[in-house]
């Protein structure tokens, strides 16, 4: 029984494709050790290397506010000591980003117009205050997501 349980998992075992960005594992862990967005994009942009490069003009174009809501959400989430407090993170910046302009905006690009030309607001990194990025993690009073009956 043994050899046949080995030859059934010899036959549905495949080689698992090397990770794409496993070749750049230095470059992502010395840009993206910045404490802000901001950072991390200007340590990208200052790497010689095409593939940083690729990826700073990536997360420029992309919701300035988003890229720095999604930057804590990451820190914020690795420690959390719940699953039900991941969730009601989760759920509370879920709640806020689909009444943000920059949802709204980014669906009309993408969706609505197909230009796939949004106009973020605020338009740069730099332009996002920390108070914009307070308020998604800020509790939703009566409308906090729950795990009671």
């Amino acid at each position: 029984a043994a050899e046949m349980l080995d030859e059934i998992l010899r036959r549905l075992t495949h080689p698992v494709p090397a990770l794409s960005y496993a070749a750049h594992s230095e470059t992502i862990h010395r840009c993206f050790a910045g404490q802000s967005a901001e950072a991390i994009v200007s340590a990208l942009e200052a790497d010689p290397s095409d593939w940083a490069k690729g990826e700073a003009f990536t997360i420029r174009a992309k919701s300035p506010e988003t890229v720095k809501v999604a930057l804590r959400q990451l820190r914020e989430g690795a420690r959390c000591e719940t699953f039900e407090d991941n969730m009601r993170m989760e759920f509370r910046i879920g709640w806020r980003k689909v009444q943000s302009h920059d949802f709204q905006e980014g669906v009309r690009a993408v969706i609505i117009d197909k230009d796939n030309a949004p106009v973020w607001s605020p338009a740069r990194l730099e332009d996002v205050s920390q108070a914009d990025v307070d308020r998604y993690f800020e509790p939703l009073g009566e409308n906090e997501l729950s795990f009671e009956d």
